[in-house]
Formats: C-alpha cells, sequence, structure tokens
C-alpha cells in the first residue's frame, strides 16, 4: 500500500513530530507538506493521511483546501495536535464534511496533546507543554500500524 501524509505544522511543530515519528518507523512513507503540495502529487497513492494542528477548532485551511481536491473515493486517516483538552469536540468536522463531498472513506483518526502559546496562552506560558511526549508519538505509530493491519 502507497501511502502519503500530507502536513501542516505552524507554531511549534507539533503536527511534524508526529508525521516525522510515523516516517521513521515507516520510511516508506511519502510527505508533502500542504501549502505546497499539489493534488496531482497525490494521485498514485493509496492512502493519504492528512495532518495539521487544530486551529480554532479547525484543521488548517491549507489541510481543507486538500481534502477538497483529492480524487473521489480515496481512503484516508486523520492526525491532529491540540492544545487544550478536547472536552468532547471534534475538530475534525469541517474536514470529514469535505471528505464526506469527496466520498473519500476516513479510516482512522488519531489526535494528542501539543504545546500551545497561541494569543493570551503565551502570557500563562502555554498549554500542553512537553507534548507531544515519547507516549504521544509511540501512540500515533501505533495508530498508524493499525491501520495497516486491518
Amino acid at each position: 500500500m502507497k501511502t502519503a501524509i500530507v502536513y501542516h505544522s505552524y507554531h511549534h511543530g507539533n503536527t511534524k513530530k508526529l508525521v516525522d515519528a510515523i516516517v521513521a518507523a515507516h520510511n516508506d512513507i511519502a510527505v508533502f507538506e500542504a501549502t505546497t503540495c499539489r493534488p496531482d502529487d497525490l494521485s498514485s497513492y493509496d492512502l493519504i493521511g492528512l495532518a495539521s494542528g487544530i486551529y480554532y477548532f479547525s484543521f488548517h485551511p491549507s489541510i481543507l483546501n486538500i481534502a477538497a481536491a483529492l480524487p473521489l473515493r480515496q481512503r484516508v486517516f486523520l492526525l491532529s495536535t491540540y492544545g487544550g483538552n478536547k472536552l468532547g469536540m471534534n475538530y475534525a468536522r469541517k474536514l470529514e464534511a469535505v471528505l464526506s463531498s469527496r466520498q473519500a472513506e476516513i479510516i482512522g483518526q488519531f489526535g494528542c496533546l501539543g504545546f500551545n502559546t497561541y494569543g493570551f496562552f503565551k502570557l500563562f506560558g502555554g498549554t500542553a507543554k512537553g507534548h507531544p511526549n515519547d507516549d504521544d508519538l509511540r501512540h500515533a505509530i501505533a495508530f498508524y500500524e493499525s491501520l495497516l493491519n486491518a
């Protein structure tokens, strides 16, 4: 199975840490930065990972744009990092809607805390310090491996 991960990781590189850990464990994965990725770059992959920090309760707009241009019926998985407790929030809601319009199959989702100093959080030293940590990275790798074994 040919896999690609398209990611956007900005403030502290939290999401890139997840992607890097998965790629280090499975070096046959192609990696694309979302702001420079073209939909044609993804046409030969069987499985696409979409990865982003959470910005205003959603995946980054560059990830939403990539999702809107994916081939129909693409198999995808989602990776995210966020600065606080999810409190039952579905941060992937907008992305899921875009993927649904492309008839994509979301085969799994993984999210974990990521260090956050955006906005007023900077005044307090940020939230989720030290994340993603080694346990988060191990869980991300295990998540990806579970997709391969499903």
